[in-house]
């Protein structure tokens, strides 16, 4: 862990301890994180945090979010139908507002143990589908149908396709991820190498919210509001279809 000396976001020094929390998605632990406030701009920060080096450890196979239907024992069909639910919804949000042809190519930017995917390929199986993540364990985790189009790829450094290759590049969940300069270049790329976009981020409207996103998103690096998210899209010049998650 690493501590911080100054504001995140204000760069202040004059911060407070706020609240003391267990990690709500890893496995059961004694382990308390503290969360400081600043009382300058109000911004509620995790410190000590997490450094990026030590991000192995929480992104095992206990994780919450890869574990799914495995982490609630009886009730898993349930949970494995819903999922479905949610991704298939996904898919047809995207195909709402992006055509594509059989033979169309999408990237997917973070794509996790690649659910999204999976999805697509049974919808239309002639997609040209590629799926990017920095786990090692959810990528090795995929499904037999989508495991061969998924590769790693660190969404912080260069991407290495050409200009406009893809006809369709969707990011979901992922950017937050990715302290502001990461941000930007992460952005700039998806905007080059796509002809069409389509981006999710946890975002807030209000303290409620920002403090509700802080405390769930451990390895959330920007935390920015409506305008904020603007601001980063015209800076970078992200022209894509965009969409925010708050947490009420």
């Amino acid at each position: 862990m690493e501590y911080v000396t100054k504001c995140p976001a204000c760069n202040s020094a004059n911060f407070k301890a706020f609240i003391h929390t267990a990690a709500m998605m890893h496995e059961h632990s004694s382990v308390k994180y503290n969360f400081d406030r600043c009382n300058d701009c109000g911004l509620v920060f995790l410190n000590p945090r997490v450094p990026e080096s030590a991000l192995g450890v929480f992104y095992t196979s206990a994780y919450l979010p890869y574990r799914v239907e495995e982490a609630w024992g009886k009730y898993a069909a349930f949970v494995k139908r819903d999922q479905q639910k949610i991704d298939q919804a996904r898919v047809e949000r995207v195909k709402k507002h992006h055509r594509w042809t059989a033979q169309s190519r999408i990237l997917d930017v973070g794509c996790g143990k690649g659910f999204l995917l999976h999805e697509l390929l049974i919808l239309e199986p002639g997609l040209l589908v590629t799926g990017t993540d920095i786990s090692e364990y959810g990528l090795s985790h995929a499904t037999d149908l989508v495991k061969p189009y998924l590769i790693k790829h660190d969404a912080r450094g260069e991407f290495k396709w050409g200009d406009k290759e893809f006809d369709l590049v969707i990011s979901l969940t992922m950017i937050h991820n990715l302290r502001a300069f990461e941000l930007e270049n992460c952005l700039r790329q998806i905007q080059r190498i796509g002809k069409s976009h389509y981006v999710t981020a946890e975002s807030y409207r209000n303290e409620l919210e920002q403090f509700n996103l802080q405390c769930w998103a451990l390895t959330c690096e920007t935390f920015f509001d409506f305008d904020e998210w603007l601001w980063m899209f015209e800076k970078s010049g992200y022209t894509g279809d965009f969409e925010f998650i708050y947490f009420e």
